[in-house]
């Protein structure tokens, strides 16, 4: 486990007071929020500005078909501004729910710099907000 990527308070599907997220994990987690957080909420430097993107909000604006073909490069590009990430892929695919409602289906799996193991999250987005459906360390 590196020291490189710090600690955090446990913030997956919810807070989790009093539990910490360290190593890949907490390199995971971190992206997460970031792609959950609408860009511009954050108050501080211009860095603070540009950090976040509001997945609902690409599907709520481009629709499902479109939103699957641009957010795998979307993604890319905003977990690309953490230093500490060394690789991101990204699978994304559209999925029908009951009453003819779709969502998309995001996986991703990312790998951080001087850490052998990689983390994984999969997300449910729809116009309705992102859903955590799984997340997990994957160890090599």
């Amino acid at each position: 486990m590196s020291e490189g990527y710090g600690q955090d308070v446990w913030c997956g599907d919810r807070l989790r007071t009093g539990r910490l997220a360290r190593g890949i994990e907490g390199l995971g987690l971190a992206a997460y929020r970031r792609q959950i957080t609408p860009r511009g909420m954050l108050r501080g430097n211009q860095e603070s500005l540009n950090y976040g993107i509001d997945l609902s909000h690409y599907v709520g604006s481009l629709g499902v078909d479109l939103a699957v073909a641009a957010l795998p490069g979307i993604i890319r590009a905003e977990l690309s501004k953490d230093d500490r990430i060394a690789n991101v892929e990204v699978v994304v695919t559209s999925e029908s729910l009951p009453g003819g409602l779709a969502r998309i289906r995001i996986v991703e799996t990312i790998t951080g710099y001087d850490s052998a193991d990689s983390y994984e999250l999969t997300l449910g987005v729809s116009t309705d907000g992102v859903e955590l459906i799984g997340s997990r360390v994957i160890s090599t």
